[in-house]
């Protein structure tokens, strides 16, 4: 009896502490099912777009998205909302497409009532993507509540603009020898005006251009042989030279408001290395388009001489010698006779940011002959700074020809070619001018001397059929001055053109930057000396020929 007792007092021990224990659990189990459905152990709550538009005109982003951001002082809670303007179905649809993205942080995107959507969220940052794409321009105001009393709001715009565009042409992406210039086409779209920058190894500077006739092309040449250097400052505290090498290739766009925040320091060429072009607008908070930008370091020249005809050189242009070369006019021949043409054949990007430089100094139809001699014969550091160039055609005997006074002579042509690396030197040999009264007969070389920023070419001519002595002393002399009908003059023409065709860009076809659709009569050197004229005769034609041969022995393609 007492045994039955004692268990009876037992079993009623259980069921009093398994009462106690259903008790405890229960308000665990109920607070947590109400955390899962928003309860209020949510009490802030913060709700913001990426953008505060959208527009479909960022280039970066694909389609109409704008990030949505809710950041809570919980890590599991659900979240309703609701937006003027947008039903419950046009929320989903905004909010579904990035869901997978969002995972786990958000888990699902779920239809409360006809204007109202649930998010569960798992995170107390949580990211997800929205597509606006198929949404109504207009004004929209998120309103977002959590728990009990924990609200957020966050506003986006969906506007109807034409989007601001902008892209490099010519392949978007661009390289030089170091000392070269740079040809950079820039199509702009919805707009006139942009800011260009510069960055890389120890370089940050930017500049407004601006589209002044509206064909919506800006060419922009960098001038590397100039920009980055620190001195001499023009007082406004920015870099002269730097201001100097960035010019536009058509005289009715303009670059101006010119920031040069880094420079890599020293008087030197811009260095070697990796730069970055971008495009940007004011008003825009992403960039509009950006391009690589390689310098490579100097190398010898890629140094030819030619012979040919005399009337070869007669007003002619890079085009006609690059065709005579093509066609055979012009011989590759270390040797050439008396009445003949001479043409020095330098292909190297690292001459013309020097060229460049100093024909800007220069008006009139001699500005590239001029421009040479201030590079190449006579320093004028004032026109280009460093010594990148030199040139001169000698023999050992210690004649050389004086390119100067055969300009004067009519003698000699100078006919640049920058997009194609090319500068051509032409010398008709019974126009030279020899100094220092040495004799020059049949088989006597000269060698003509080319250095570029210390690369040094060679090219060797023989002089044969010529047994003439060129009696001229060390002291100059005036040379026979040329007969009325005798002309000296240079004409510039477009630089080759880019085989015709069209760039794609933002859907719409856009002609690409040829020689016709960007640049403008006088902008790229391809200009021309003519040569005609008395001359010194035999024995002048053949110093002027050993001259051009020591030009053309050191050529080196860049």
């Amino acid at each position: 009896m007492k045994t039955t007792r004692q268990r009876l007092a037992a079993l009623t021990l259980c069921l009093l502490a398994l009462a106690s224990v259903t008790v405890a659990i229960a308000p665990a189990a109920g607070q947590t099912a109400g955390n899962d459905d928003g309860a209020s152990n949510v009490t802030e709550l913060d709700a913001s777009f990426e953008y505060d538009s959208v527009d479909g005109c960022n280039p970066h982003v694909e389609g109409e998205w704008n990030s949505l951001t809710l950041t809570a002082n919980a890590e599991a809670y659900a979240v309703t909302f609701h937006a003027d303007g947008l039903d419950a179905e046009e929320l989903v649809n905004i909010f579904d497409d990035g869901l997978d993205a969002a995972e786990p942080d958000i888990s699902a995107v779920e239809r409360v009532d006809d204007e109202t959507v649930r998010l569960r969220v798992r995170s107390r940052n949580a990211t997800l993507p929205a597509n606006f794409s198929n949404v109504d321009t207009g004004d929209y105001e998120f309103v977002f509540e959590a728990g009990e009393n924990a609200t957020a709001t966050a506003t986006v715009t969906k506007a109807e603009v034409s989007c601001v565009r902008a892209e490099f042409l010519r392949g978007g992406s661009y390289e030089s020898g170091r000392s070269g210039v740079v040809t950079v086409p820039i199509w702009l779209d919805e707009t006139d005006e942009a800011r260009v920058s510069i960055t890389g190894s120890d370089l940050s500077l930017s500049a407004d251009i601006v589209d002044g006739n509206d064909d919506g092309i800006v060419t922009l040449d960098l001038n590397t042989h100039l920009v980055g250097r620190d001195a001499p400052d023009d007082g406004h505290g920015r870099s002269y030279w730097t201001r100097q090498g960035l010019t536009v290739r058509d005289s009715a766009d303009s670059i101006g408001d010119i920031a040069l925040d880094d420079v890599p320091g020293g008087d030197d060429p811009l260095p070697t290395g990796e730069y970055e072009l971008a495009v940007d607008r004011e008003r825009i908070d992403y960039t509009l388009a950006t391009a690589p930008l390689s310098i490579t370091d100097t190398a010898a020249a890629d140094f030819e001489s030619w012979m040919g005809p005399a009337d070869t050189l007669a007003n002619a242009t890079a085009g006609d010698l690059r065709r005579a070369i093509a066609n055979g006019t012009l011989v590759d021949n270390e040797s050439v006779s008396n009445g003949s043409a001479l043409v020095y054949e330098i292909q190297s990007a690292s001459v013309f940011g020097p060229l460049e430089a100093a024909v800007s100094q220069y008006d009139g139809s001699d500005r590239y002959a001029q421009a040479f001699f201030d590079i190449a014969a006579d320093r004028e550091l004032s026109t280009v700074p460093g010594n990148p160039v030199t040139f001169d055609i000698a023999a050992d005997s210690g004649a050389r020809i004086d390119l100067r006074e055969t300009y004067r002579n009519d003698g000699l042509v100078f006919a640049p070619d920058r997009d194609n690396r090319t500068l051509y030197v032409g010398l008709r040999t019974d126009r030279l001018t020899v100094r220092n009264g040495t004799a020059v007969g049949s088989g006597q070389e000269f060698e003509a001397n080319l250095t570029i920023n210390g690369e040094i070419s060679r090219q060797p001519v023989t002089f044969r059929g010529v047994n003439a002595t060129l009696a001229l002393p060390s002291t100059p002399q005036t040379p026979v001055a040329p007969t009325p009908d005798d002309t000296a003059t240079e004409r510039d023409r477009a630089p080759t053109p880019d085989t015709p065709g069209s760039t794609t860009v933002g859907g719409a076809t856009v002609e690409t930057p040829t020689s016709a659709t960007v640049d403008s009569t006088g902008e790229s050197p391809d200009a021309t000396t003519a040569v005609t004229g008395p001359g010194f005769g035999v024995a002048g034609v053949l110093f002027a020929v050993l001259a051009l041969s020591g030009l053309a022995a050191g050529r080196n393609r860049d």
